[in-house]
């Protein structure tokens, strides 16, 4: 969240403590006992929500969508 946040600050503006460590986390779902047709709104939205913050990056940095995209799936995976 902090990242997405920094994001929003203009580019001169937008600082952080030297040992500081700004991460970025996925959106993800929390592992409970629901019925199909709840779990499968739940991964919709979610779907939803990962797109929006990715447009958000892509539109802030000025880098492509798709360069965004891969650069989230790679961290996510370390």
């Amino acid at each position: 969240m902090a990242s997405f946040i920094l994001l929003g600050g203009e580019p001169t503006k937008r600082i952080a403590c030297p040992h500081a460590r700004i991460m970025l986390h996925q959106p993800a779902s929390a592992y409970y006992r629901a019925r199909t047709s709840e779990f499968l709104l739940e991964v919709e939205e979610l779907h939803k929500v990962r797109e929006m913050i990715t447009r958000v990056y892509a539109l802030r940095t000025g880098k492509p969508f798709w360069v965004v995209s891969k650069w989230a799936a790679v961290r996510a995976q370390e």
